[in-house]
């Protein structure tokens, strides 16, 4: 049995009728039957986000629909002739009922036509139910997007046609306020219904959502929104799952970019990146496609991916045999970073030591001028000293190269050594980013196109994430003692190289681990000094020549 969601805005202009598109597009490549309905007959538009998709339009829309049912002196019409087929790719496609027919009469027709007159007199009432059973039987999901505001139309959309409502609002009080009511109302007037229904879920969607360049007040209004909606997330949302979790995994960021005409991140720009609109409305449709159960474990990051067990006694091994060599991890920490190639490997230790004296200056300023290396049967490592380069930098590295194309970081976590039990946010960030570009130029001629990466702490329960806020004072935030491996997998062509335009450019990969590392610091989101909104590492950036 399908179900029936409604995308409702007390206010326009807050991308309502762009996450119906996007989030269809995504529901219908997962494999289901999606139909997408406009019914903000005054203000049509979801018709314009498939333009650039071939579409096989029925000129005919919703409204011609009830204006032909209104004028039927027996049967009513077969919705189905009134929809359009919008072809995603070759083999994945969605319906389609538009507005209706846009021609010189559509204004006129859509001011004239009587609600009341069409409940009262002509049985509207039995004729939508009926309309709503035929659409959870021909699909698995029916997306309406409603009109805005208070209106005879929307408050069908809102109370009688739906099994889940979707208020997407932005961050200030007339929005936020004049949503609450307008649930609150449709819970009440559900309960009235002459129909039999299951109680109304909501699932609240924060859209247009700034967290990067206004950090600060981005917290405030999520902790405001947890509050004030937090009795909108009863009926579905796990009890070890916080609101504010879900909020985080959930709100549509603003992207200016997709502030101008009617787009498809999801096809243009992809559904990876844990920054992106395409990976907010991904979690979205995934809490669609699974009828919003196991709401924790489909949004909320997994903090141990299992490993192969062959790759589990080896990143084991090696982290026991490198941790003697650094300083003292006991007092001082250990954070590791480990990068495994999918497909067989077969190195010498000559070209491993070649390939580090021609790639010494891409590594950790520690590392580059570090004179010593250390050969081995396996592969070779360099690194391990109490003093770097720069005094005020004290940290202990160690990377290793093996043969079978394995590369491993090992370093104190306590960047400045100086039992201060702090790790810096910006350093782990960059190690990360250097590491999965060591690995890829490693490993890129060798036909490997997947890596797993292992990221790994030690000692730190009693240590606490040093960044800097938006005011560039620094912060920190305190071990939750829940961490587990963090554990990808990792196609080669997604990482930066190092040596090209996007070397400093935090990848999806990055942002995506380092966004797991803060929520194991309790936060809720990367904080705004890591990087900018052009993506460039902050803690690097400026300082290029120097390093």
């Amino acid at each position: 049995m399908g179900s029936i969601l409604t995308f409702y805005s007390y206010k326009g202009g807050v991308g309502r009728t762009m996450a119906v598109a996007n989030i269809g597009v995504l529901l219908a490549r997962k494999g289901l039957r999606v139909l997408v309905v406009d019914w903000d007959l005054e203000a049509p538009g979801l018709h314009r986000y498939f333009a650039d998709l071939r579409v096989i339009t029925n000129k005919r829309g919703l409204l011609d629909f009830f204006l032909d049912t209104a004028n039927a002196l027996n049967a009513v019409p077969d919705w189905k002739s009134y929809t359009s087929t919008v072809n995603i790719d070759v083999s994945t496609n969605l319906t389609m009922f538009a507005a209706g027919r846009f021609d010189e009469n559509y204004e006129k027709h859509v001011l004239e036509f009587n609600w009341n007159h069409f409940f009262q007199k002509q049985n509207g009432g039995a004729i939508l139910e009926s309309l709503r059973r035929e659409w959870i039987d021909a699909f698995d999901v029916t997306l309406i997007d409603s009109r805005t505001g208070i209106t005879d139309s929307g408050g069908i959309c809102t109370v009688q046609m739906p099994d889940i409502l979707v208020p997407v609002f932005s961050a200030n009080r007339q929005s936020l306020e004049g949503t609450k009511r307008v649930v609150l109302r449709a819970q009440r007037a559900r309960q009235k219904l002459a129909y039999d229904r299951t109680r109304l879920l909501i699932f609240p969607i924060i859209s247009r959502f700034d967290s990067r360049t206004e950090y600060r007040e981005s917290q405030m209004w999520l902790k405001i929104f947890a509050e004030e909606l937090k009795d909108f997330y009863n009926d579905w949302l796990p009890k070890d799952t916080s609101v504010l979790q879900i909020l985080e995994h959930t709100k549509l960021p603003h992207v200016a970019f997709f502030s101008f005409g009617e787009k498809l991140p999801v096809l243009t720009e992809g559904t990876t990146d844990p920054e992106s609109l395409g990976f907010s409305y991904q979690n979205s449709a995934t809490l669609i496609a699974n009828d919003f159960k196991d709401a924790d474990r489909l949004l909320l990051p997994v903090s141990t991916k299992p490993l192969k067990q062959d790759r589990l006694v080896r990143w084991k091994s090696h982290q026991d045999l490198a941790a003697r060599k650094l300083e003292d991890i006991n007092n001082f920490g250990l954070v590791g970073i480990y990068c495994c190639p999918a497909e067989s490997v077969n190195l010498s230790v000559g070209e491993l030591e070649q390939f580090l004296s021609r790639n010494r200056m891409n590594l950790a300023e520690e590392i580059r001028y570090f004179p010593n290396i250390d050969v081995f049967q396996n592969g070779i490592s360099i690194g391990y000293f109490p003093r770097a380069i720069r005094p005020d930098i004290k940290s202990t590295y160690r990377i290793t190269l093996y043969i079978d194309g394995y590369t491993a970081l090992d370093a104190q976590a306590d960047v400045l050594m100086d039992k201060a039990s702090k790790m810096h946010l910006g350093w782990l960030t960059y190690e990360l980013q250097r590491q999965l570009q060591l690995s890829k130029a490693l490993l890129r001629d060798f036909g490997v196109s997947t890596i797993s990466v292992l990221v790994d702490f030690k000692k730190i329960d009693h240590f606490s994430l040093l960044y800097a806020d938006v005011s560039g004072f620094p912060q920190t935030a305190i071990y939750s003692g829940n961490h587990d491996p963090i554990s990808r997998e990792a196609p080669l062509s997604h990482i930066y190289d190092q040596d090209g335009p996007q070397r400093n450019i935090a990848m999806p990969l990055v942002r995506d681990i380092i966004t797991e590392v803060c929520r194991i610091f309790g936060l809720s989101q990367v904080p705004a000094g890591i990087w900018n909104q052009l993506g460039e590492l902050l803690y690097v950036k400026g300082l290029e020549d120097s390093r």
